[in-house]
């Protein structure tokens, strides 16, 4: 587990998670080793440079080491609604991760779209 400071989870316009510039704040996230080739699928199952962008950044894990790491944003920046089922799993990645509950809960606070008609919210 690492964190990017001034970074701000969100949820965009078309519901999809992306991480924006935003003093005071910060991004969790899980560190992984993916080679060349690996990151060159990554971009292209992504839409780069189309739908998303790939960032390197400055990044301290949970042990307070520095590390130079990349993440994705969208480029849709205009903040809107989720899916509660889209976000279902990222909040339970984060618990699982064991990042802040704070910060979980901030996740879990986003502005959900109204579930469709004849369905709970939350039912599988």
């Amino acid at each position: 587990m690492a964190h990017y400071d001034s970074r701000r989870f969100m949820i965009n316009s078309e519901g999809l998670a992306t991480a924006f510039p935003r003093r005071g704040y910060r991004l969790y996230g899980v560190v992984w080793s993916v080679p060349e080739i690996g990151l060159a699928v990554l971009d292209i199952h992504a839409g780069v440079p189309h739908w998303h962008d790939r960032f390197g950044a400055f990044a301290r894990t949970a042990d307070g080491q520095l590390c130079v790491a990349e993440f994705y944003a969208t480029r849709n920046r205009t903040p809107g609604r989720a899916d509660p089922a889209y976000l279902q799993p990222i909040i339970a990645g984060a618990r699982r991760w064991k990042f802040p509950e704070q910060y979980v809960e901030e996740i879990a606070g986003c502005p959900a779209r109204a579930a469709p008609p004849g369905t709970r919210r939350g039912a599988r």
